[in-house]
């Protein structure tokens, strides 16, 4: 808690230098532990846990890491996370869901969970669709593509289709971008029912999530604020888009916090089919009503609306 892998690995070589056995680390005085993991917050707490988690170990498990969530929960300091974590990785217990922050922030974004920040209720959801043998495995991997891509502050998966977005907007023109984006989503939503409905999981899913934000964040995303910036007359301009920013904040704020009622009452197959719905009107309306500002001046473009 309040600290990072990268905290970790900075401060367990002097800490395991100094205390290189569990018997060393079961006997350390509790002060002294304190100082060598003082910058990792909590650390009376921690300093606490893992001197009487190491005296557990030697007197109740023979000094051996237990291999059944029950023994590892009575440890000290020890959660569902990391009794996960150690079934996961020393035993390889088919099931084993690691629920870190990452793991959390991502599956909710990726649409695997409806969304929940508590970790029980996320392991529940990620181990009902991925297969048992996988499960350990693709927490890893959540984790690493959290710290490398998909970052919190600023995730790196939307940056790149949003660039690629800048690079054909004036060659494929914005309504062909908004038509791929509708069509898009709508087509891959519709999937992904089918697949939630037939109980189909695995790699393929992740792919068509995956595929589902490339669609938007090179379409709909960044392509709605182009159009945006160019329909409206010069005259009403500003009210016009602080009244359409705040539509889609409306909008998205809705889509979030609809989601897990819709989730419950429809099922995710029902809720996806919705959203597959809503694309193919939005569909609809772009091949009737939205013009083509592709190459045109905002002379040009009011003059003829």
């Amino acid at each position: 808690a309040q600290c990072t892998d990268a905290r970790v690995n900075l401060v367990t070589p002097a800490l395991f230098a100094a205390y290189p056995t569990l018997e060393a680390m079961a006997n350390a005085d509790i002060a002294d532990i304190e100082r060598y993991v003082h910058s990792c917050g909590f650390y009376k707490h921690k300093a606490r846990d893992i001197v009487l988690g190491c005296q557990m170990l030697l007197s109740d498990y023979g000094g051996k890491v237990p291999g059944d969530m029950e023994s590892l929960l009575k440890i000290p300091g020890v959660g569902r996370k990391t009794a996960n974590l150690l079934l996961g990785d020393l035993y390889a217990v088919p099931g084993s869901v690691v629920c870190d922050t990452h793991c959390i922030r991502i599956c909710g974004r990726l649409g695997l969970t409806d969304g929940s920040k508590e970790p029980e209720k996320v392991e529940v959801q990620l181990r009902n669709i991925l297969p048992p043998e996988e499960s350990s495995d693709f927490c890893h991997r959540i984790v690493l593509f959290g710290r490398e891509i998909c970052t919190a502050r600023a995730p790196k998966c939307d940056v790149i289709f949003t660039i690629v977005a800048l690079y054909v907007v004036d060659r494929w023109g914005r309504k062909s971008l908004m038509l791929f984006g509708a069509a898009g989503l709508g087509i891959i939503y519709l999937i992904l029912g089918i697949c939630y409905h037939f109980h189909i999981t695995g790699f393929f899913m992740i792919v068509l999530v995956v595929a589902a934000i490339a669609c938007y964040a090179m379409s709909l995303g960044p392509v709605t604020w182009v159009l945006l910036s160019e329909i409206f007359p010069n005259k009403v301009r500003g009210v016009a888009m602080a009244t359409c920013t705040f539509a889609l904040w409306t909008g998205c704020t809705t889509l979030t916090f609809s989601f897990p009622s819709l989730n419950e009452s429809l099922g995710t197959s029902g809720t996806f089919w919705i959203y597959s719905g809503i694309c193919l009107i939005g569909l609809i309306f772009f091949l009737r009503r939205l013009p083509e500002t592709k190459g045109k001046s905002l002379e040009q473009i009011e003059k003829e609306l």
